[in-house]
């Protein structure tokens, strides 16, 4: 079998910690052949320090060359939808860090394009490929501890915000809530308390409770290697078992890891090499619906904190009814919910606006547009519109996704544009930010020239 040959966009510490782990696969499984960066200095010095083939500026040519398979995205959080709809287009699979997207709606609409292509699109939820969590999820759904009745959860360290942690702690990124919390998400049936944190150190473990017994996640639960299992006979007497699950060695070749637990990255490259050869569009340890319905509780707590900050502290509604209304919507979204007026074409493919002179959904704004040389088919412009269920008509009203420039919620009957790069704003935004830079405001595509 011949190996799967990777190509890298991005050169930061994520992408090295990567690197050195898929080393660890051998070279019979896995090679990189070539890494992109925004300058070939930068990809130039990567390559060198962990014998790269070849080096690139920019990431076009590492998603054209003939000798990549797949691709891996480890760049800012905020390019990863333009960069992962560039390998789906040129029918590569593509595994992306985490976040996919900055928001519930542009993760799905990246999903269904990935689904029409026939790609593999993997959000790099590495966490749920180790064997200590693969592990745990049989022993709950074997009923180990019974029914599982709350989970707690801790992430956290004090973070250097002019250092190494400055990713984590930019909000253009997302912040604590993309890097961190999404590593979190719990069943609606279960009590659920999550703390997530970049000010303080916290134990980072997870408890499930159940109805006989209790399984814990230890330190660092992000990349364990333990468990305890704990079966309670009566209220003074149980039994626990402890179970270990070594990671495995640091490979040779790859520099000093970055980040704690990085040798871990071998479980999910190994994951990903077997839905490949399967021809999988997904990953089983972590699937679509996963993905979307994480952001959407992100993009809920999001949401939640701009409306408590404006109210004075007094929220709005609870994070639970948030996230249940932003599901729904999702759900929506995935059964093609686009209104048929704006001229759009469901999610198979990006929203595109009407004919060139046509009076329906442009208005004054996209008339400006293309006087300053944007060409106003490469600019989707689509409506909000959703069929709501009576039970959430009000909470849907009140919750939305939120546009990746302002934050502010994009409300059903709200005119939208979703630019080459996949980000999704109001078109309000757009243009304003658009007549002083003709650039994507948070990739920096420029959508004035074809191909950017």
């Amino acid at each position: 079998m011949e190996p799967l040959r990777w190509g890298i966009l991005g050169s930061g510490l994520i992408c090295r910690d990567f690197v050195g782990a898929l080393k660890g696969a051998g070279p019979d499984e896995a090679r990189v052949v070539c890494v992109g960066a925004r300058s070939k200095a930068s990809a130039q010095s990567f390559a060198d320090a962990l014998g790269v083939e070849r080096a690139y500026e920019g990431y076009a040519a590492v998603v054209s060359d003939p000798e990549v398979d797949i691709v891996y995205v480890g760049t800012v959080a905020q390019t990863h939808p333009e960069l992962a709809l560039l390998a789906i287009e040129a029918g590569k699979p593509v595994l992306v860090e985490k976040p996919l997207a900055l928001n519930a709606e542009d993760a799905a609409v990246l999903i269904a394009r990935a689904r029409e292509a026939k790609v593999l699109l993997v959000e790099g939820m590495w966490t749920r490929c180790f064997p200590a969590v693969c592990r745990a999820r049989e022993l709950l759904s074997g009923g180990e501890i019974g029914s599982v009745v709350s989970v707690t959860a801790d992430f956290g360290w004090p973070a250097d915000p002019d250092g190494e942690h400055r990713r984590t702690v930019d909000p253009v990124s997302g912040g604590v809530a993309m890097d961190v919390a999404i590593g979190f998400a719990a069943a609606p049936a279960l009590s659920a308390t999550v703390l997530c944190t970049l000010d303080a150190v916290t134990p980072e473990e997870v408890v499930y409770s159940g109805t006989r017994g209790t399984l814990r996640i230890h330190r660092p639960a992000h990349t364990p290697s333990r468990l305890t299992l704990t079966r309670f006979v009566s209220r003074t007497e149980s039994t626990e078992e402890v179970l270990d699950f070594p990671l495995p060695p640091v490979p040779a070749g790859a520099l000093p890891f970055n980040y704690p637990g990085s040798e871990g990255f071998l479980y999910e490259v190994r994951a990903v090499h077997e839905a490949v050869r399967a021809g999988a569009l997904e990953l089983s340890q972590w699937t679509h619906d996963e993905t979307v319905a994480t952001q959407a509780v992100i993009d809920a707590m999001r949401a939640q904190a701009r409306r408590t900050r404006s109210a004075g502290g007094a929220a709005a509604s609870s994070v639970a009814d948030a996230a249940l209304a932003l599901q729904y919507k999702v759900k929506l979204l995935h059964a093609g919910g686009w209104s048929e007026s704006s001229g759009s074409e469901g999610l198979r493919t990006p929203p595109t606006p009407p004919p060139r002179g046509s009076s329906s959904g442009a208005g004054p704004a996209a008339g400006r547009a293309e006087g300053w040389g944007l060409d106003a088919g490469r600019v989707g412009q689509f409506t909000i519109s959703f069929v709501a269920d009576p039970d959430l008509h009000e909470d849907m009203e009140a919750v939305s996704c939120l546009c990746t420039f302002c934050l502010d919620d994009m409300q059903i009957g709200e005119e939208l544009c979703r630019l080459p790069c996949m980000h999704t704003f109001h078109r309000r935004c757009v243009h304003a930010w658009l007549e002083r830079d003709r650039r994507c405001m948070l990739c920096r595509l420029d959508v004035t020239k074809p191909g950017g």
